[in-house]
């Protein structure tokens, strides 16, 4: 993992104190309901290409990810943010509201990142190439409008 982008992460989330920082084994925990759920091979590098159910992509090219995800899933929601990065796991997650961890995402440098909700059932991984993939509950809906 990037060290200096964890350390951007970790500065801006003191900042938004919502936001914690799950333990290495809770954070393990969440990685392996993702691995488990969603994917059909954990040793790729990119999960997002080795997806074990329906999804649905949107390339947002050099539009704003982040405003997709404001206006396709519940800001008020608790969720996962998993901070991939182009890295082999493990690692480092975090949780909160979406719109507090958009604004943490906003305020670095690009990097993948996984967001869960495991109270219903999906994940949205933005990718490398400009695109968000969305997998689970009514994954041919999302990004549909």
């Amino acid at each position: 993992m990037d060290k200096e982008l964890l350390s951007d992460i970790r500065s801006w989330q003191r900042k938004l104190p919502e936001i914690t920082e799950l333990g290495q084994e809770e954070s393990q925990l969440i990685i392996d309901y993702v691995a488990q759920n969603f994917v059909s091979d954990r040793r790729k590098l990119w999960w997002w290409d080795s997806l074990s159910i329906k999804s649905n992509t949107i390339d947002y090219g050099d539009g704003d990810a982040l405003e997709i995800l404001k206006s396709n899933l519940e800001p008020t929601d608790v969720v996962y943010l998993i901070v991939t990065d182009d890295e082999h796991e493990p690692w480092p997650v975090f949780k909160g509201r979406l719109e507090q961890l958009l604004v943490l995402v906003g305020e670095q440098r690009y990097f993948e990142f996984i967001i869960v909700d495991k109270r219903r059932g999906f994940c949205v991984f933005d990718t490398h190439h400009n695109t968000l993939v969305y997998a689970g509950a009514d994954a041919a809906a999302f990004f549909a409008s």
